[in-house]
């Protein structure tokens, strides 16, 4: 297989102990690959060195990493991104699985990124960062201001929800730096999102009041606490599961557990199953179709809200201000979803009540955050590829509620996953697209500069 440094043989051929002296080199101090991007890579030397495929990888960033990317095997599909690493327990690459969107993801300088990332060494205050971080990489936001900012908007709209999201989040991370899970992981919030979502989709389906919530009983409280430590284990296993495929579990784990958890309350006396007073399909609102422009702005504003389920179209707006402190991309994505679903649901004439809910919208703008340059090195091609998967989402956000309404289950991220995963595993098939490994992905300015980079070198 042809990758990344070509003409290996007839290097290894003219100087073998130079070119073996440096691949041990690489191996020993995997650093120093980034700052001599000439060493070549012999895939048929390594066995006799006793080094296994399975270790190597290309340095994320680097031109032969974008390069490999467009390589192509002969079977039409793009050759695998390797780069050198330590083998070691902490080493991601092509075929082994992928646990999440931002593994070695950092804060970009303009916004302290320095100080930020130094935090989460920190033997006191690490852990507060990791939960912030968790918040925060709910809508792939790896910074702790941002998941500042984020859990204020949901204190603004009830300090209930406020509250159970931290209790969510803290009981999650506390499960896998207890079951010892990859560190790095842990310090960048992906162990933590989940158990936030369940905690507060627990919370809103069990409560009169969906807008304000209601304080938990003892009872609603240990449940909570085990559904969030279930994600931990759920993202594990969905990351063996989706990364050879080089997808991320996004938020699958707690739509799994989210599920199985609220169907079980039905059946327990001691935890008061709530009137699912929000209505979660579009048949649950009346025929209205008199759109003002309280729809619009509202529908956008609830549909940012309803991705950590408030129903505060205000809250949704401070949600997308966080999201600007770390990338000022993803917050116009994340805009641009909801705009688009609330368009194409007043164009097939959905009810008004459900696209002022915001309720066509959350999935769309999870999307377009997803697929507008966070997976994707965002390029003309890509920008209509998320515009795809936008106006699929918000389609699909209709045919998965009427599909669960008989069984009274909401349909909470599924759509967004579902077409996240779809889009992204098609991309290897597609020569416009550039992707983005989920180890790799920071931001969306990050991925294009490094993309940019790599075309000026290359």
């Amino acid at each position: 297989m042809q990758g990344p440094g070509s003409n290996v043989s007839e290097h290894y051929a003219e100087k073998p102990d130079t070119g073996c002296l440096r691949l041990l080199l690489c191996l020993k101090y995997p650093t120093w690959l980034q700052w001599n991007h000439s060493v070549p890579l012999q895939f048929q030397c390594l066995p006799a060195l006793g080094v296994s495929r399975r270790s190597i990888q290309i340095l994320p960033g680097t031109p032969e990493a974008f390069r490999a990317q467009r390589d192509t095997t002969g079977t039409g599909c793009p050759a695998r991104l390797v780069a050198f690493q330590k083998n070691d327990r902490t080493a991601v690459n092509s075929s082994a699985p992928s646990a999440g969107p931002c593994y070695r993801a950092r804060v970009p300088l303009a916004v302290g990124g320095k100080a930020l990332n130094a935090l989460k060494e920190h033997p006191v205050f690490g852990f507060v960062d990791w939960c912030l971080r968790g918040i925060g990489q709910v809508v792939f936001q790896n910074n702790p201001v941002s998941g500042l900012i984020i859990l204020g908007a949901l204190f603004f709209n009830s300090p209930i929800y406020g509250a159970i999201a931290v209790f969510g989040v803290v009981i999650s991370t506390a499960t896998a730096v207890l079951l010892r899970a990859d560190k790095g992981l842990i310090r960048d919030g992906l162990f933590g999102f989940n158990g936030a979502l369940v905690a507060l989709a627990l919370i809103a389906f069990t409560s009169e009041d969906f807008h304000y919530g209601a304080v938990p009983s003892v009872y609603l409280t240990v449940y909570i606490a085990f559904g969030s430590a279930m994600t931990a284990m759920v993202f594990t296993s969905l990351a063996n599961l989706v990364g050879p495929h080089r997808v991320a579990p996004l938020t699958m784990p707690f739509v799994l557990v989210g599920w199985l958890f609220l169907f079980a309350v039905l059946k327990f006396h001691s935890i008061d199953a709530g009137p699912l007073a929000k209505p979660v399909s579009p048949t649950q609102y009346d025929g209205t179709v008199q759109y003002t422009l309280a729809t619009w702005y509202k529908g956008i504003g609830n549909a940012i809200g309803q991705i950590f389920f408030q129903d505060n179209w205000i809250s949704g707006y401070l949600i997308v201000l966080g999201i600007a402190v770390n990338s000022r991309v993803s917050a116009i994505m994340a805009l641009l979803g909801a705009n688009v679903a609330a368009f194409v649901a007043v164009v097939y004439g959905a009810p008004e009540g459900a696209i002022s809910d915001g309720l066509f919208g959350y999935n769309a703008a999870l999307t377009a955050i997803a697929l507008g340059g966070f997976f994707l090195v965002l390029t003309p091609a890509s920008a209509l590829y998320t515009l795809f998967g936008v106006v699929v989402s918000t389609w699909l956000w209709a045919s998965v509620a009427i599909f669960l309404e008989p069984i009274g289950m909401p349909v909470l991220t599924s759509t967004f996953v579902i077409v996240t995963w779809l889009m992204l595993i098609g991309v290897n098939g597609f020569a416009a697209l550039v992707p983005v490994a989920p180890a790799d992905a920071v931001t969306p300015e990050a991925n294009r500069r490094r993309y940019l980079k790599a075309l000026r070198e290359g």
